[in-house]
């Protein structure tokens, strides 16, 4: 093996109208942190997909240790000591967690059933390499995003990977988790893996990399040791310009008050006597640690959970909420945090729920934020007609609802991040609703 652990040699990938990879080439080398940056649509996710046996390169090839490899499927990858922890999790959540760590590979015994003995031991072993606090027995479906995110962690482990890939992991972790997270990278490090970390937070970039690639528009822009780089050389290299002006001036005068809740208390979940009021053309900010009830109180406050005290009125009328159905039709929107299990009319198409600019003009919008959280790309309004299958679902904040009528308040959770190079008009199209 040379000096290189895996290599990806001008990488080509293309969907139908879209260059995604254009001769994208990446070396990792044992034993370090390389960190992958780029906006939303560089071909971060595409390149990762492509070794991980998702997607399959048109042209290029791929070198572990000094050997090519075509992937043709993950299970194959995962054999060949590949690991990936993906941004968005897959997991079996009516299957307990250590069946998720072993699924596709249970320990067997000499009749030839699974032994759950060896299985609930070998868990519990990863888990204390990892200092992971977990019951192996417990249900996915009863963990919280931050602990199924340690669960898929643990899984990757479980497969003594040559590389292991990071996608987005610390979107979901409070800053005690992120360190958590940190020194398991370090360990993994210490021990001579290849880690492959991509992420937009520039602290936690150009804290814990060896080095740095950015991609832009599916092309490799240059490749530099972290501790060459600032933040703003990051930027630049990411965009192709300096970025100046990434939030506009507050311009706009709220107006009357269009959404008061009084006393929301939810049923089932954490979330008590909650009260705030809404203006017409503010935008009002929800923050909090992970587990805070951010996420909760929208999802009371939209229909998606059960209320158990508390009132909710919009222009001085108090309205009943207690489904999506009654909600919207009080013209109001709700982009939640996860988008992939809440969107349901992925079939029609986008022109079904596109709004043009001059229709945003007079709403309140209610914004939740994680810590350092930021707001989305929008959807191409050139595009009103694509199938909603095919846009990213980072692309639906104005997209949600039929163009008929007004919407009085606009919530989504932004819980990944945003393209910084379209963090301009991000915020103008924001203070337009």
């Amino acid at each position: 093996m040379g000096q290189y652990l895996l290599e990806m040699r001008d990488i080509c990938k293309s969907f139908p109208g879209v260059r995604a990879l254009d001769h994208v080439s990446l070396a990792i080398r044992p034993g370090s942190i390389h960190s992958l940056m780029g906006e939303n649509g560089a071909g971060k996710s595409t390149l990762m997909k492509c070794l991980f046996g998702i997607y399959h390169e048109d042209s290029g090839e791929i070198l572990l240790e000094g050997r090519p490899v075509k992937f043709q499927h993950p299970r194959q990858a995962m054999a060949g000591g590949i690991a990936m922890v993906h941004q968005e999790l897959n997991q079996v959540h009516t299957r307990n967690v250590m069946e998720n760590i072993w699924l596709g590979r249970f320990p067997k015994g000499p009749l030839g059933l699974i032994d759950h003995k060896k299985m609930y031991a070998d868990t519990l072993r990863i888990f204390e390499d990892l200092n992971i606090r977990l019951n192996p027995r417990a249900v996915i479906s009863s963990l919280s995003v931050s602990q199924r995110q340690m669960v898929e962690i643990a899984k990757a482990v479980s497969l003594q990977a040559k590389v292991v890939v990071f996608d987005e992991p610390t979107s979901s972790l409070t800053k005690d988790e992120v360190e958590h997270l940190f020194r398991i990278i370090f360990t993994l490090r210490d021990r001579g893996c290849g880690i492959i970390y991509i992420s937009h937070r520039m602290d936690e970039i150009l804290r814990i990399s060896d080095e740095v690639t950015i991609l832009r528009d599916g092309q490799r822009i240059a490749t530099s040791p972290a501790k060459e780089l600032t933040t703003n050389r990051i930027i630049t290299q990411m965009v192709g310009r300096e970025l100046t002006n990434v939030y506009p001036p507050k311009t706009n005068t709220p107006g009357e008050v269009v959404l008061e809740v009084q006393g929301l208390s939810s049923l089932y979940q954490n979330l008590q006597d909650v009260s705030f009021t809404l203006r017409r053309g503010e935008i009002l900010g929800v923050a909090g640690l992970v587990g805070a009830g951010r996420t909760e109180l929208l999802e009371n406050l939209f229909g998606l959970a059960v209320l158990k005290c508390g009132r909710v009125l919009k222009n001085g009328v108090e309205i009943v909420n207690r489904s999506a159905g009654q909600t919207q039709r009080f013209r109001h929107a709700h982009r939640g945090e996860a988008r992939h299990r809440h969107f349901r009319r992925a079939e029609y198409p986008g022109e079904h729920r596109h709004r043009q600019p001059g229709q945003l003009s007079d709403k309140g919008t209610l914004l939740e934020s994680p810590e350092n959280g930021a707001g989305h790309r929008l959807g191409d309004p050139n595009h009103a007609d694509q199938d909603a299958r095919s846009i990213c679902p980072d692309q639906f904040p104005f997209r949600r609802q039929p163009t008929k009528g007004h919407h009085r308040a606009l919530a989504f959770d932004p819980a990944g991040y945003p393209a910084v190079g379209r963090a301009d008009p991000r915020h103008r199209r924001g203070r337009q609703v």
